[in-house]
């Protein structure tokens, strides 16, 4: 059986301005990452406490993002120039850019 959606809380984004693209959840944390296309970021958040906890800027319009909660790795693709950021999901580092094609949309992984 089916159910509507209903709005649990909002998170407020101060800051993020602009359309806002795909997202990504990581359960057990209880976190969800959000490609902020036209803000060039991802913004992560707290779902059980309802706030952003952390951002990732700087980048060329965000918009595949996927955590994998079995290896702890966020993965993000940029449209703007075409690169692949791996990105430890704790620390929220870079681990690896690989380059993929200007322009790209989204990434199987």
């Amino acid at each position: 059986m089916s159910r509507p959606l209903l709005l649990e809380k909002e998170i407020p984004l101060p800051g993020v301005e602009g359309r806002i693209d795909h997202f990504s959840v990581d359960v057990p944390g209880q976190r969800l990452f959000i490609a902020a296309l036209e803000n060039g970021s991802v913004e992560i958040l707290d779902t059980r406490r309802g706030e952003r906890t952390a951002e990732i800027k700087g980048l060329e319009e965000p918009q595949g993002v996927y955590y994998d909660f079995k290896t702890g790795r966020l993965y993000v693709a940029t449209g703007g120039d075409g690169k692949l950021r791996i990105y430890d999901g704790k620390s929220l580092t870079v681990q690896e850019t690989p380059r993929l094609w200007r322009g790209c949309r989204q990434r199987s992984i």
